[in-house]
């Protein structure tokens, strides 16, 4: 079963040994926000997926909960790549 966007933002931020005050300071957004997102009682904004994606350097798929990859695909892209030297 795939993890739930409220999971993954909990599980991205532990081990990233962050704070929710300090994800919430490097996100632009309060900590009770992070909380309600991290709880399921809100949804991150399009902008604030891709804040995190771009942050924790994985996928906004990875984030929403479509695959269980971290990887973006100019990841997947370049380790082909580097696969066929």
């Amino acid at each position: 079963m795939e993890k739930k966007i409220s999971e993954r933002i909990r599980s991205l931020r532990l081990m990233n040994n962050l704070t929710a005050k300090e994800l919430s300071a490097i996100l632009g957004t309060s900590e009770s926000a992070i909380s309600l997102y991290e709880n399921g009682k809100r949804k991150p904004s399009i902008e604030l997926i891709l804040k995190m994606a771009d942050y924790f350097n994985v996928s906004t798929d990875y984030i929403l909960g479509v695959t269980q990859s971290t990887l973006t695909i100019s990841q997947k892209i370049t380790d082909n790549d580097l696969s066929e030297i």
